[in-house]
């Protein structure tokens, strides 16, 4: 699809991902996002989507929930980026991803792939085992609401999903100033411990991924509940 046949909405467009967002996409606009339609919303009011061939969402969850709505009736993918649902919102969103491709991805980050693909190569090579214990430190701007972050809670499914289920797993959160986002995950065992950590220098990289999520999205047909798997691992569809 040519970028001049894109219809992107930006829903949350107020917030610090929608500024961002903006900035990434004003950078852009000679290159591949130069030919998009591109339109940001503050309101499910006045979001018009019937057109629309995605959309990402950096709002807060019951605004995000509406917006879901909206493009399941329309049939338009969606990249969620927001954090904070409660369980009922997640069954919403997991019943929604049969109708439409979703991507539910609380960490838009490259370097967040990464790192699970590491902790998942320390399970491979038998570093990490049900006595293994893991500890996660993360760090993020004071007026972050959820805590732990979204990211920690996504680290934790995958540790639990893919490695073992009963894992013994304890989150540190720290709020503080204006720090992006940063996570350490000690995997700790009788003779020896390994961290690994990501940190954010820059909020444009949420943004770039969330683009980049957002073009893999449209490529989709099929409905589903995506994963950031489907486009950073080799032989993916």
């Amino acid at each position: 699809m040519k970028g001049k046949n894109i219809r992107l909405i930006i829903s949350g467009s107020t917030g610090k991902m929608g500024r961002s967002l903006r900035k990434t996409l004003d950078k852009n606009r000679e290159g591949l996002f130069g030919d998009f339609e591109i339109v940001f919303s503050a309101s499910s009011s006045d979001l018009k989507i019937c057109d629309a061939s995605v959309i990402i969402d950096f709002s807060e969850a019951s605004f995000s929930i509406e917006i879901l709505k909206q493009a399941v009736e329309k049939k338009i993918p969606m990249v969620i980026g927001t954090t904070g649902f409660d369980d009922n919102q997640l069954k919403f969103i997991k019943k929604a991803s049969k109708k439409i491709p979703l991507f539910l991805v609380p960490n838009t980050s490259l370097g967040i792939a990464v790192l699970k693909q590491m902790i998942h190569q320390a399970a491979t090579l038998g570093f990490i085992e049900s006595s293994t214990k893991v500890k996660i430190l993360e760090k993020h701007q004071k007026e972050k609401k959820d805590i732990p972050s979204g990211t920690s809670k996504d680290i934790v499914n995958f540790l639990k999903e893919f490695i073992f289920k009963n894992l013994n797993i304890q989150i540190e959160s720290i709020r503080e100033e204006d720090i992006a986002g940063e996570h350490s995950i000690s995997l700790i065992n009788q003779n020896e411990i390994l961290t690994i950590s990501h940190k954010v220098l820059n909020r444009s990289i949420y943004s770039e991924g969330a683009l980049a999520l957002a073009m893999k999205l449209i490529e989709k047909k099929k409905p589903g509940l995506y994963q950031m798997s489907d486009i950073y691992l080799p032989n993916q569809d």
